[in-house]
């Protein structure tokens, strides 16, 4: 948490699970990215896309 954001947990929680239901029904794959730091996500991301 930090002071940028303006929901709770669970409030951002239930948008994301929103957002993802979302694509999903509008047939985009969706990937969870893991905790990491910028340089893992980004390689993650990128091996992800070939």
């Amino acid at each position: 948490t930090d002071s940028e954001r303006y929901e709770s947990f669970e409030q951002a929680l239930a948008i994301h699970n929103h957002l993802k239901n979302t694509y999903e029904l509008l047939n985009y794959k969706t990937i969870e990215v893991p905790v990491g730091n910028v340089t893992q996500r980004v390689d993650f991301i990128l091996k992800s896309l070939i």
